[in-house]
Parts: C-alpha cells; sequence; structure tokens
C-alpha cells in the first residue's frame, strides 16, 4: 500500500502532538512552556542579532532603573515608572535591565502557549502560534531593542485577559498594563467587552 504525503504529515503531527503532551505531562504545562518561550527567545535574538546594551528608548529605562524616585533627573518616560521600579528591586539596574523586559516576554510567551491550551488547541498548534508571535514585531521589538518595555505591558494585559472571569486579578493585572504603559488604555473595550467578562456587570470595586 502506498502511503501519501498527506499520511506522513498526518503521521508527524500526531507524532509532534504525543511528544508535547508527554513533555508537558512531565514538566507541567506552565514550566514547559516557559523552557520552550526561553528556547523561542534566545532563537529569536540571535535572529535579529540583538545587542545586550539598552538603546534608544531603553537607554532611557535602564536610567530609571537605576533611581526610579530620583525627580531631580530629567526623563521623559519618568510616568511608565512600573518596569524600572521592578529593575530597581530586583537588583536589575542599569545595563542589567534590559533582562527585565525579556523575562517579561518569556512570561507572555508561555502566557500564549497555556492560554492556546486552555482554548483546546492541540500542543501542536499551540506551538505554532507561539512561534507565529515569536518571529512577530511583536516579540523582535522588544529584542532588537534591548531595555524597551512594550513586553512587560504584554505580560500584564494578557494576564488580565487570562483571568477576564476573576474581577480582582483581571483589574490588577490592566492597572498594571497601563501603569507600565499608558498606550495599553486603548485596548481597553477589548477588555470591558467579551461575554464572559465579570468587569461591567461587576465593576473593579
Amino acid at each position: 500500500m502506498t502511503i501519501g504525503p498527506d499520511h506522513v504529515l498526518a503521521i508527524v503531527i500526531d507524532r509532534a502532538n504525543t511528544l508535547l503532551e508527554s513533555w508537558y505531562g512531565r514538566s507541567g504545562t506552565w514550566m514547559g512552556s516557559l523552557v520552550i518561550a526561553l528556547v523561542l527567545v534566545f532563537l529569536v535574538h540571535a535572529y535579529v542579532e540583538g545587542g545586550s546594551a539598552p538603546i534608544s528608548h531603553g537607554a532611557y529605562y535602564a536610567a530609571l532603573s537605576l533611581d526610579p524616585v530620583d525627580t531631580g533627573v530629567a526623563n521623559p518616560f519618568r510616568g511608565r515608572i512600573l518596569a524600572p521600579l521592578l529593575g530597581w528591586v530586583s537588583g536589575l539596574r542599569g545595563p542589567w535591565f534590559v533582562l527585565v523586559p525579556w523575562g517579561f516576554l518569556v512570561g507572555f510567551l508561555a502566557q500564549v502557549n497555556v492560554w492556546c491550551r486552555r482554548q483546546g488547541a492541540a500542543p501542536l498548534h499551540a506551538l505554532a502560534i507561539m512561534l507565529a508571535i515569536s518571529f512577530s514585531p511583536v516579540a523582535m521589538h522588544s529584542l532588537a531593542g534591548p531595555g524597551f518595555i512594550d513586553a512587560v505591558s504584554y505580560f500584564f494585559l494578557a494576564a488580565a485577559l487570562m483571568n477576564i472571569d476573576r474581577t480582582m486579578a483581571t483589574c490588577t493585572f490592566m492597572a498594571l498594563a497601563i501603569v507600565t504603559h499608558g498606550a495599553t488604555a486603548v485596548l481597553l473595550p477589548a477588555w470591558l467587552l467579551p461575554p464572559g467578562s465579570v468587569v461591567m456587570r461587576q465593576g473593579c470595586g
């Protein structure tokens, strides 16, 4: 019997799903997703030939991380205080600040995988979505521009949407996303209007 290419592809996909399920079974969905996300971040960083020194806006955020409450030093991004504050608290200050948004980027990609699995996606489909986001400007921007904080707001925004049925959690995460980067506020309608959202019914009080 001749085996056609469609049949071979189906076997490969089934085998890949089995291997991924086995991986998540051993490591747990979250930990397994974080490991895969970390590998993807390394691969994309190499692909974009990213550096490690804060540049452009990232340099301002890195400077803020040295002393986020020092108002005597002029900085155009002082209103976006959360990420530099996290860098200051964690000890990732100055040139080390780039690890803050990169760490949140790993977390964000893991969130994507976990959310896809919760929605019933097969492991390989979820991985494909992770790959698509990893090799898109969403991730590449943060890796090509060390110190840019967009990934931090992506993480908190994703957390808000993943917890849309839990009032306190979703409101807290959305507030953190906006404090990180005010532009996140344009996505408030997407957060308020989903059918499963409790925010419109109960408010954040």
